[in-house]
């Protein structure tokens, strides 16, 4: 039987030996994943400030968006307003020119007729003629 204890006694041994390595590498690999840990930690505290500045950043363009598109909003309204003016402008400038077409024409007319009768000078003249004759008329 001092075989038996024998190997159970290197046994022993190797699994103490065994068992330190263990503890030695898991050691190791716990400081090796506290600090990748430690450093994914640092990058994702980094990130998350890049995205609250960002999301800060967003809420302010949201808010300059929302205020122009109200000041669109109001300059859609006034140039609403601002053509039917123009329309009603527009309707009133054609009487107005349907207006002046006729005036034209009423004034080609007159002159047309003035054109066609004595003028006050010939008128005085011809009064003159005419008195001239009544006058040897009158004699005769």
């Amino acid at each position: 039987m001092p075989r038996v204890n024998s190997t159970s006694k290197i046994l022993k041994e190797y699994t103490k030996e065994v068992k330190a390595t263990f503890v030695q590498y898991t050691k190791r690999i716990e400081r090796h994943f506290d600090v990748v840990a430690e450093d994914i930690k640092g990058k994702i505290q980094g990130l998350s400030e890049q995205v609250a500045v960002n999301t800060e950043q967003l809420t302010f363009h949201n808010q300059e968006f929302e205020d122009i598109k109200k000041r669109l909003d109001v300059l859609e309204i006034k140039l609403d307003g601002y053509e039917e003016i123009l329309n009603s402008h527009s309707a009133i400038l054609e009487s107005h020119t349907r207006d002046f077409a006729i005036i034209k024409e009423d004034l080609l007319f007159v002159k047309q007729e003035l054109k066609s009768k004595a003028d006050r000078e010939e008128f005085n003249f011809l009064e003159k003629r005419v008195m001239i004759l009544e006058k040897k008329l009158a004699k005769v």
